[in-house]
């Protein structure tokens, strides 16, 4: 069954559809990687639930001067969301779009 149906198709499914639909959805994860546009190559693919707090975790990766590259050229990175898998089944789902680009800090000026 598909994880992503709209208000429409759903109104179409039977009930017991319905249950299985909902069950479904609870156990959706989103796939996401970094990806380097100067290498262009992607990095080590991870999973979160919130989209807003793995934005906020990226954008605070790339304000960490430990982190080599992404803090000293964040402007070459992108955080993509490249899809969803239902940890109950292990089915992956294809969804890929570019959720933030890498900026550098506002410098100020004294």
């Amino acid at each position: 069954m598909k994880t992503n149906i709209t208000p429409e198709e759903f109104k179409l499914l039977s009930e017991k559809e319905k249950i299985e639909y909902m069950s479904s959805i609870k156990n959706i994860v989103n796939i996401y990687t970094i990806y380097d546009r100067v290498a262009e190559k992607i990095g080590t693919l991870f999973t979160g639930e919130q989209e807003g707090a793995i934005v906020r975790s990226f954008e605070d990766e790339i304000k960490n001067e430990r982190n080599g590259d992404l803090f000293k050229h964040p402007e070459d990175f992108e955080l993509w969301k490249i899809g969803e898998i239902n940890m109950k089944t292990g089915e992956v789902t294809e969804n890929k779009k570019i959720v933030a680009i890498g900026k550098k800090p506002n410098e100020t000026t004294k």
